[in-house]
C-alpha cells in the first residue's frame, strides 16, 4: 500500500463519523425522515472521502494542525454531496455508487431539499469551527446566510406531507418555481426568499 492509501484507511471511518454528527433530528418530526436521514443515507453511501482527506493531508503537509482542517475537510464533502444529487436530477441518472439514485428512493422533491440542505452545511460547518477566531459581524453574517438556507430546505420538505393544494404550509415551497429552475443548486433558496419565507 502507498502512502496515501495508507492515510484514507487511517482516516477514512473516523471522517465518516466527524461527518456523521451534522445529521440531526431537525426541528420538525418530520424532518429527520424527508431531510436529514435521506442526506445521511446518501452520505454513508460514500465512496473514498478523497476530496476531504486530501484537504487534511495537504494541512498536515504544511506544518498545520489537521484536526484544524476538519470543519473544511467536511464543507468540502458537503459541497461534493449536494452537487452529485443535484446532477443526478439534472442528468436523470438511476443509480449512485451502486444504489439508487436519491431522487429515485426520494422523489425529486425532496432529493432537492436535501441537495439544498447539503449546501448550507457548507456555510454552516465553518463558519464556528473550533479554535478560528472570526469577528462578530462574520459571525452573524455568515451564520444568518446559514440559518436561511437550512430554514429554506428543511421547509421545503414539508409540501409533499399536506393536503390540499400543497401551500397549506406557511413555510410551503412553490414547486412550479423550482422545477422550472432545476439545474440551478441556489434556485429552492432563492424561491423562498423570492416568496418571503
Amino acid at each position: 500500500m502507498i502512502g496515501f492509501e495508507l492515510y484514507l484507511k487511517r482516516n477514512s471511518k473516523k471522517f465518516d463519523e466527524f461527518l456523521g454528527g451534522f445529521f440531526t433530528d431537525g426541528s420538525h418530526p418530520d424532518m429527520k425522515r424527508y431531510l436529514y436521514g435521506p442526506l445521511a443515507t446518501f452520505s454513508e453511501n460514500a465512496g473514498k472521502r478523497h476530496r476531504p482527506l486530501i484537504c487534511l493531508l495537504a494541512c498536515e503537509a504544511v506544518g498545520g494542525d489537521s484536526k484544524r482542517a476538519w470543519a473544511a475537510a467536511a464543507a468540502i464533502e458537503h459541497f461534493h454531496t449536494a452537487a452529485l444529487i443535484h446532477d443526478d436530477i439534472e442528468d436523470a441518472s438511476q443509480t449512485r455508487r451502486g444504489e439508487p439514485c436519491l431522487h429515485i428512493r426520494e422523489g425529486e422533491g425532496l432529493a432537492i431539499n436535501a441537495g439544498d440542505l447539503a449546501l448550507s452545511l457548507v456555510t454552516g460547518t465553518v463558519v464556528d469551527p473550533d479554535g478560528v477566531a472570526l469577528n462578530e459581524v462574520e459571525v452573524r453574517s455568515s451564520l444568518t446566510r446559514q440559518q436561511t438556507t437550512t430554514d429554506a430546505a428543511g421547509g421545503s420538505h414539508l409540501r409533499p406531507r399536506h393536503g390540499g393544494d400543497g401551500y397549506d404550509h406557511p413555510r410551503a415551497a412553490r414547486p412550479h418555481r423550482c422545477r422550472e429552475n432545476r439545474g440551478d443548486p441556489g434556485a429552492g433558496v432563492r424561491d423562498f426568499v423570492e416568496e418571503g419565507l
